[in-house]
């Protein structure tokens, strides 16, 4: 049997038949390595597409591993959607670390106009305060106001937006990163999400979302001072 020493001996030099196996062994785990990554990103291109053409949107394959996905385009109803990915690069005590993410975005048909940006509240609220942080409470309900940080421009608006009903939607669809603007909502997924079924899922259930919260049923021209039932579509797009 032949025995394979180690590539460098201790005085750095190696047998032709150790550097030759161990260079084979080395190219093969890398073409393993590369084959593997192929597959998964044909695999994705693919769900990816039929995603896209079941929702109607937009979509070219990305045949480079390094070139980031993207679709984008305009759902039933008139709602501007948009999905992709993206790196995101954090530095903490002298350590670098990176972050693949999916965003989900679907804008609403009109802006809301009142400078909005709510978010969910990371913080202590009156830790904030003393750091001054600013933070509109609207009031009527604490743990709404526990649960977002929330700016705006106008706050006639934003008391008259935000009902009791509209407050009980957004609180169902509370994730760590979950945005709302004047524009649109969007969320954050920490990964690379591959399958078709649960972009489809989270995109109509966003689109969901912003139909209830700026008109009654999404086929009228919207309405922001509307007050909607809330329904099943309503949920957390994550259920």
């Amino acid at each position: 049997m032949l025995e394979i020493g180690p590539i460098w001996d201790e005085n750095g030099m190696g047998s032709p038949i150790s550097i030759a196996v161990w260079s084979i062994v080395f190219l093969t785990i890398i073409t393993i390595v590369f084959f593997a990554l192929r597959l998964m990103r044909a695999r994705t291109n693919r769900n990816w597409q039929d995603a896209a053409m079941e929702l109607g949107l937009n979509f070219t394959p990305r045949q480079l591993f390094w070139l980031p996905y993207e679709m984008s385009g305009t759902l039933d109803g008139g709602y501007y959607c948009r999905v992709h990915t993206w790196t995101e690069r954090t530095s903490y005590a002298g350590e670098s670390d990176s972050q693949t993410m999916t965003g989900f975005e679907v804008r609403f048909l009109e802006s809301l106009e009142m400078g909005l940006s709510l978010s969910p509240s990371l913080g202590i609220k009156w830790l904030d305060s003393l750091m001054g942080v600013d933070d509109t409470e609207v009031g009527g309900d604490p743990d709404f106001d526990k649960q977002f940080k929330i700016n705006c421009t106008d706050e006639l608006k934003l008391q008259r937006f935000l009902t009791a009903e509209r407050k009980e939607m957004l609180k169902r669809a509370f994730t760590f990163n979950f945005e709302m603007n004047d524009v649109g909502i969007s969320s954050d997924s920490a990964d690379v999400t591959r399958d078709k079924e649960t972009i489809v899922h989270v995109v109509m259930e966003l689109k969901k979302l912003a139909m209830d919260l700026t008109s009654d049923g999404g086929e009228q021209a919207p309405d922001i001072f509307a007050t909607p039932p809330i329904s099943e579509s309503s949920k957390s797009i994550f259920d």
